[in-house]
């Protein structure tokens, strides 16, 4: 296996020798256990839906706290991990993720669980430009596209352990307990990052990035290739989101499932994401050339047909319930198999004509879109008409 040497730069750390791969195994881990305590609300809604006498549209209000935190965050993200690097990023993002959701674990109410929700956002908006400089940093131009989708199934394999994990803990120990058990992963997974995490020795540390102003902003919205990412992945985003945000409450209200039962079919979807961020890059490089539009295309339609059956619900014949099974894990892989390409053109198209521009703040300012404003689908038709009254407006985006 590859080694490349490591040092831990301005941090002072001893100096180690770590395999490339190694690395990616240690930032994808790290990208699946932070996504594992932030997301864990979505498997746990059934549950905080009756321990805190939530409404549905209340319930509805929980990820897209999340995502709040990590749009507020979004941009900041990208200039810390420049300015920061890695390791101090990724290590302190994760901290704060373990530390707010253990702190949630001990809400008595609605209003503390979302203020530490959002809380819980600024450390999770740094995951994705941290552990994709991480990538940048140790492997060569040719080998990046399968590291990076690799890297990405981090987020996914997250949210599938625990949808399969936590559910079950639940119904043995309580939310709390499960909860917590999220946010212990994470600062576990932190101090991890922060021992073992290092920059490769070949790579000379660069000068600090100095603080961007505002002025860069405005030369990177007037790109109209970036206007265009920002609006499709807008639209994948609301989408996706109403997937993991409102799956298991649908799931249980609409077929009687188990709480438990309900988690697994988030699970089912989770592991659509996973699959699909392996598979569409390659099917895009081989099948379109490298063009990374006509995939897109394809994985909104794939999505629109899913979330179009999605809403039948219980109107379904029968022999159709194996069919409308595999439907969220359709929805869920259209969209990560969309936005995973979406992200690699936003950052194609910010890099040119803005001198300080970089992969890290590009991702930030891509991530600004979209999650939060499935709330605003879903709260207001699941207070009137139900869950599966949702289901078509995502289709529509």
């Amino acid at each position: 296996m590859t080694s490349v040497g490591g040092c831990g730069g301005p941090s002072g750390a001893p100096h180690v020798r770590l395999s490339r791969w190694a690395v990616l195994v240690l930032v994808t881990l790290a990208h699946a256990l932070g996504a594992l305590a932030v997301l864990s609300v979505a498997p746990l809604s059934p549950f905080l839906l009756d321990a805190l006498h939530l409404s549905r549209a209340q319930v509805g209000l929980l990820l897209p706290a999340v995502y709040l935190g990590g749009v507020l965050m979004s941009l900041p993200a990208g200039w810390i991990t420049d300015r920061l690097g890695v390791r101090v990023t990724l290590g302190v993002g994760q901290a704060v993720i373990g530390v707010l959701v253990l702190v949630a674990a001990l809400a008595g109410s609605l209003g503390t669980l979302l203020a530490c929700l959002v809380l819980a956002g600024f450390g999770f908006s740094v995951l994705n430009p941290a552990t994709g400089k991480a990538v940048l940093e140790w492997f060569p131009p040719h080998g990046r596209g399968l590291a990076m989708g690799i890297k990405q199934t981090g987020l996914t394999l997250g949210g599938l352990v625990g949808a399969l994990a936590l559910p079950p803990l639940a119904l043995g120990a309580g939310w709390r307990s499960a909860l917590a058990a999220g946010g212990a992963l994470a600062l576990v997974s932190a101090a991890v990052t922060l021992v073992a995490y290092r920059t490769p020795a070949a790579r000379s540390p660069a000068a600090p990035a100095p603080w961007p102003r505002l002025g860069e902003l405005r030369v990177f919205l007037r790109r109209p290739g970036v206007i265009v990412v920002f609006l499709s992945g807008l639209a994948l985003s609301v989408a996706q989101s109403s997937v993991l945000a409102h799956l298991a409450i649908y799931a249980r209200e609409t077929f009687a499932l188990s709480p438990v039962a309900a988690g697994q079919m988030l699970a089912l979807a989770q592991a659509g994401g996973t699959a699909s961020r392996l598979a569409w890059g390659a099917i895009s490089d081989r099948s379109f050339g490298g063009r990374r539009r006509p995939g897109v295309v394809v994985n909104a339609l794939i999505g629109a047909g899913a979330y179009a059956l999605l809403s039948l619900g219980d109107r379904l014949p029968a022999g159709a319930w194996c069919r409308w099974r595999s439907s969220p894990a359709w929805a869920r892989s259209a969209g990560s198999g969309s936005t995973s390409r979406w992200w690699r053109r936003s950052a194609a198209r910010a890099t040119p004509g803005c001198s300080r521009a970089s992969p890290s703040r590009s991702r930030g300012a891509a991530s600004s879109s979209g999650r939060p404003s499935s709330a605003c689908w879903w709260t207001a038709r699941a207070r009137t008409r139900g869950h599966g009254w949702g289901w078509p407006p995502s289709a529509l985006a």
